[in-house]
């Protein structure tokens, strides 16, 4: 996997090392329009195609569209979801992610309530955060609109 590489470009031209996305950190910026989203579902893509596993937190209900070629577990509150689920999910949430390696969209999109939305996020990534240290798995998370979870005045709380 090391010299595995993936593409991101519609047309093929640009491609980045599969293991440094997996255990990196990133992020994709741009104007609204600009084909953020867009993006970040080819390298979902990409990284679905060689079967490692991901956990998207989907803010607008954006990737539920994977699911039609790719087995991938849809769960958050919205009725298009496989499996509604809290944040008392958390645990079970990343087992499922990092131990049974199932490539999971959180779509936080259906919660009524923004506080029940952040709960559930913030309970799965510091989980998630907490698991990985031990398993040492590559695993990505990508966490749509994650400018939302950090103050423009500096400091984070837990969620950040």
């Amino acid at each position: 996997m090391s010299d595995e590489r993936l593409a991101v470009s519609a047309e093929g031209d640009v491609s980045l090392p599969m293991v440094d996305i997996l255990t990196g950190r990133g992020f994709v910026t741009g104007k609204s329009g600009s084909g953020k989203s867009n993006t970040v579902n080819v390298l979902a893509e990409e990284i679905l195609d060689r079967n490692q596993p991901l956990l998207i937190v989907d803010t607008d209900g954006e990737y539920w569209g994977l699911k039609e070629h790719y087995s991938i577990l849809h769960i958050g509150n919205g009725d298009q979801c496989d499996v509604r689920v809290t944040s008392t999910d958390a645990e079970t949430i990343v087992d499922l992610a990092l131990v049974e390696r199932v490539p999971i969209i959180l779509d936080i999109s259906g919660f009524l309530h923004s506080e029940d939305a952040q709960e559930i996020v913030h309970r799965v990534v510091r989980e998630l955060f907490h698991r990985e240290k031990t398993l040492k798995e590559p695993f990505l998370l990508i966490v749509e609109e994650v400018h939302e979870y950090i103050p423009e005045t500096g400091g984070l709380s837990d969620m950040g």
